[in-house]
């Protein structure tokens, strides 16, 4: 199943968006909750930050197919290493800016960056993973026939 370039983009801004959804909502809500002041009341999402944030996504995934066709990455390990690099150097680093000079928590850092590689790591899986169906042996063949 090899999906033309827009439909790889719009499948991993889904996939974030869908890993997201689940992080927040599932493993981390209440600690997110609670440290960063936002109430039951407060959760529930105007209709434009859901589309704000898939249309984020989508801009990640767009910056990252670029970086990856810059630097010739066509296989999986590569697109995570690069990926994660990526995270570290520049999502996580923008993420700490704030505990330094905004006394941020650092356990809602950590919630924040831990997405933020998920995210990232996902879109990496979407954009570069090729599947191609084992081809039968020659044995197989014959004795399906």
């Amino acid at each position: 199943m090899n999906l033309p370039s827009f439909a790889r983009l719009l499948l991993a801004a889904l996939a974030a968006f869908i890993f997201s959804g689940l992080y927040y909502g599932l493993v981390v809500g209440a600690t997110w909750r609670e440290l960063s002041g936002a109430s039951d009341a407060a959760g529930a999402m105007a209709l434009w930050q859901p589309l704000a944030q898939f249309a984020r996504n989508f801009v990640v995934a767009a910056a990252l197919t670029v970086v990856f066709r810059r630097a010739s990455i066509t296989s999986l390990r590569s697109a995570i290493g690069l990926s994660t690099v990526l995270w570290l150097g520049f999502q996580a680093m923008a993420i700490a800016g704030s505990v330094i000079h905004e006394q941020y928590p650092l356990a809602l850092y950590a919630i924040h960056t831990v997405d933020q590689l998920g995210t990232m790591l996902i879109m990496a899986f979407c954009l570069v993973f090729r599947w191609t169906p084992r081809r039968q042996s020659a044995v197989a063949r014959a004795g399906a026939r």
